[in-house]
């Protein structure tokens, strides 16, 4: 008889506490967006203003044209503008049309309420990712995870419950249904298990004071991310061609750094081959396409300078030269094409390139 009314206590605290976070998970999802950014796959949020959302600065930094839908009906997208960005704690605010109908979540007021062992819940959508809609996987979005909080760090919390790719921005709410933070990354290493990192409420504050102190502007793609990603780039082949269409083939590698996922700038040396080598420095600007079913493609028409060095008998020779040209980037494939005039003599360089990326 014990036995059974211990068990019957078990199951009614687990069935009150599920029936809570099934109340909470009816009461929030409504309010929480599906944020698509062009190229960069799906992230979560939170409505905490009608006409404002929090997410996290990473899914949004690179001001490629934003995209959020509500669980009501996600296939309609509504554009939405970046007002407001924190690179360092991975926070930022977007604003979107007047949502009138829809609750906003209420933000803790004070973080000394939060404590280690806290059960805490988030929704996203872990794994709805593909380049664009209609190929988001609606069955992996508005999914519950529930866990606790693991540490509270200064600048930051750590939970325990299982996120994914598509978490990122959303909120990690209380029993009140209340956003205690807003989860940034997820924590890997060997052995590690499941650990997520969330920016805590007083940072939100002040990025949302912040969004609120004028009438915000969208941020313009000079205020994106200064550094978009770096690339260390081995030329697979290389040649110098003039109008007697003699060439040179050349083995080299560069290096570039696209700022704001906007300006590529890049330097290009090659290998000495039959007394001959050049450097080449080029700056431009990057359009990007992007469709449902193939990979992005992106050209950067592009300036710069070039120098050839030539080795005849025992003297050498130097000849600098402006350049003018495109660069095509597919995947970790890039192309660059450039013209330019030495002697009086119509020049070209083509440099097929093999990338290796880090970044963002």
């Amino acid at each position: 008889m014990r036995f059974l009314l211990v068990f019957m206590t078990i199951f009614a605290v687990v069935n009150a506490e599920s029936t809570e976070w099934e109340k909470i998970y009816k009461d929030v999802s409504p309010s929480i967006p599906l944020i698509a950014a062009q190229g960069r796959g799906v992230c979560s949020g939170a409505l905490i203003e009608k006409d404002k959302i929090l997410t996290a600065a990473h899914c949004v930094s690179n001001l490629r044209k934003v995209f959020i839908s509500w669980s009501d009906n996600l296939t309609v997208d509504i554009e939405a503008k970046v007002i407001a960005l924190d690179f360092k704690n991975d926070l930022a605010v977007l604003s979107i049309p007047v949502q009138e109908a829809k609750k906003t979540i209420p933000i803790i007021g004070y973080i000394k309420n939060v404590t280690v062992g806290q059960e805490v819940a988030t929704i996203g959508h872990p794994f709805a990712i593909s380049q664009q809609k209609p190929e988001i996987l609606l069955d992996q979005t508005y999914v519950l995870s529930r866990g606790i909080i693991s540490k509270i760090n200064d600048n930051n919390i750590m939970t325990d419950a299982s996120v994914s790719p598509g978490n990122s921005g959303g909120p990690v709410l209380n029993k009140n249904g209340e956003i205690i933070g807003i989860l940034s990354r997820k924590n890997v290493s060997f052995g590690s298990g499941d650990n997520a990192t969330l920016t805590t409420t007083q940072h939100v504050y002040k990025l949302v004071e912040y969004s609120n102190s004028k009438e915000r502007k969208p941020i313009r793609w000079f205020h994106a991310q200064s550094v978009g990603y770096s690339v260390l780039s081995i030329s697979t082949y290389s040649f110098l061609k003039d109008r007697n269409s003699s060439s040179l083939e050349f083995v080299g590698i560069g290096f570039r750094i696209d700022f704001a996922d906007r300006i590529p700038i890049s330097a290009h040396a090659t290998f000495e081959n039959d007394n001959n080598s050049f450097l080449k420095f080029n700056v431009g600007y990057k359009f990007a396409f992007f469709f449902e079913k193939f990979l992005p493609i992106s050209f950067s028409p592009v300036v710069g300078v070039l120098s050839h060095r030539s080795e005849v008998g025992e003297s050498t020779k130097n000849r600098d030269a402006l350049t003018y040209g495109v660069l095509f980037d597919v995947f970790n494939l890039s192309i660059d094409i450039s013209s330019y005039r030495l002697s009086g003599r119509s020049e070209s360089t083509a440099s097929f390139m093999i990338n290796f990326r880090w970044g963002q």
